[in-house]
């Protein structure tokens, strides 16, 4: 199943004042930007944030869980819990920022 264009709009106009991110359409799902830096994807309508090592605070389910067959684990979040905007913003920013730092995602 595809992730509507909806769902995209939705997670970046919630974000939007708070933490800067930009959606791609890419195979019927989405790429999540946070200022030119890959953080997330959109896939079945859910969000899953890249895993690194600041972000496995943010989440239930450390260990993750691929986003689609074959994919690296990725920390999925929720839709219930994008509408406090301060969790998933600095969830989202500190992935971002420890991607730029070079840190390897985990695997």
């Amino acid at each position: 199943m595809a992730t509507d264009q909806e769902t995209a709009d939705d997670l970046v106009e919630q974000l939007k004042g708070s933490c800067p991110v930009t959606t791609k359409k890419m195979f019927g799902e989405y790429a999540v930007y946070h200022e030119g830096v890959v953080v997330a994807l959109l896939c079945d309508n859910q969000l899953f944030v890249k895993k690194t090592a600041p972000g496995l605070s943010f989440v239930e389910e450390p260990t993750g869980i691929p986003a689609y067959p074959n994919a690296r684990n990725y920390l999925r979040v929720p839709r219930d819990q994008w509408t406090d905007v301060a969790w998933p913003s600095s969830f989202i920013e500190s992935t971002a920022e420890a991607l730029r730092g070079g840190q390897d995602p985990q695997r």
